[in-house]
């Protein structure tokens, strides 16, 4: 019961986040050192998984988005890249 209450006030964990952490506050620090990743986003045509690819792409990260809907994983690619043009060579 006590950890449900923590988890529903946000309260942060030792890592420093808890449930209202962000992906941009999450990931705000570590910018530089994720150059050379690559990352496969299962379901980032739409909710959270198109966040991850956003933040991840904002953050220097190769994102390679697998979909089935071909025109809706365009559309979040040209929204990631609008409001990250430098994103552009990192999304696949």
């Amino acid at each position: 019961m006590k950890e449900t209450l923590r988890y529903l006030a946000g309260i942060a964990r030792p890592s420093g986040y808890g449930s209202k952490s962000t992906a941009e506050k999450v990931t705000e620090d570590h910018s530089s050192s994720h150059h050379h990743l690559t990352a496969i986003i299962t379901g980032g045509t739409s909710g959270i998984g198109a966040e991850i690819a956003r933040v991840l792409a904002k953050r220097g990260v190769r994102i390679v988005i697998p979909a089935r809907d071909l025109k809706r994983a365009a559309e979040v690619k040209e929204e990631i890249q609008r409001e990250s043009p430098e994103a552009e060579n990192y999304i696949i």
